[in-house]
């Protein structure tokens, strides 16, 4: 059997397929903290990612993790609330 780690990356390719994402298109993350569903959506698709938590550590911390595993600038964390967020012409 999978282990929790192997089954949550298992789910988060399945949300990807779901939600028909590829190379040239965008998703938006709310609420996305250090990134877990973040990265492994945007590898898995190889869509444009981009997460938006409230906090600035989270931020720090998934940016760090994005650049350490050799993830591209399709997928990035940026600081805000969500009501503020512009999701013009993003998937959600």
């Amino acid at each position: 059997g999978q282990n929790n780690d192997e089954a949550l990356q298992d789910f988060h390719a399945k949300v990807a397929h779901l939600l028909q994402l590829a190379p040239g298109k965008k998703c938006l993350d709310l609420g996305c903290g250090v990134g877990g569903l973040l990265r492994d959506v945007g590898r898995e698709s190889g869509a444009s990612v981009t997460g938006i938590t409230l906090s600035d550590e989270e931020v720090r911390i998934g940016n760090e993790l994005n650049q350490s595993m050799g993830l591209g600038p399709h997928l990035q964390h940026c600081q805000g609330q969500h009501a503020a967020a512009s999701v013009r012409g993003v998937l959600l």
